[in-house]
């Protein structure tokens, strides 16, 4: 239950700015559907702005906090983790090229030229490089924040499961009044 938890935290915490995307959806206009040329510039765009925010460093540095959260909270023994850790990254380095090919096709649906090639020329310029650097020790920083809110996001959540559930008749321990 308690890694059901800190996963779940985890990834309403990472998801927070799809939530907020997603509620504005209807509301922002998408690229028209592109010819081949298009989606080739389009292609090409987007995976200059995908070197230019660091996105593979994005991504290592959530996966790296997330599994080290994760097996903290684990029952895989201490002398057990470094395996595990292991095969978390071996499976993420399967798994990103895949999630990086979705990510483009994504953009190409969703973003015009233009609006690519503005990403592209911000992000490739002096402030987007800053802003971008920043942001990476902002990854590693929340992350900090996540494991250190972990304990009181499993309780909260507990509590607000227990006030809709009978918990008790469920077999789950009920929280103790949420603590930072």
């Amino acid at each position: 239950m308690r890694i059901v938890l800190a996963a779940v935290a985890a990834m309403v915490m990472c998801a927070t700015s799809g939530v907020a995307a997603r509620a504005h959806a209807q509301e922002v206009e998408t690229a028209q559907p592109s010819d081949s040329a298009d989606v080739a510039k389009k292609t090409e765009l987007i995976r200059r702005y995908l070197v230019a925010i660091q996105y593979e460093k994005l991504v290592n540095t959530m996966i790296e906090s997330m599994s080290g959260q994760l097996l903290a909270r684990s029952r895989i023994p201490e002398e057990k983790r470094g395996i595990a850790r292991d095969a978390l990254i071996a499976a993420y380095d399967v798994v990103l090229p895949q999630m990086q090919e979705a990510t483009i096709e994504l953009y190409v649906e969703i973003f015009t030229i233009d609006e690519l090639e503005q990403m592209v020329a911000f992000y490739e310029s002096a402030v987007g490089r800053s802003i971008m650097a920043k942001t990476v020790m902002l990854s590693q920083r929340s992350g900090d924040l996540m494991q250190e809110f972990a304990p009181l996001m499993e309780r909260e959540m507990t509590s607000q499961l227990c006030r809709r559930l009978d918990c008790e008749a469920l077999g789950l321990r009920t929280a103790q009044p949420p603590k930072r």
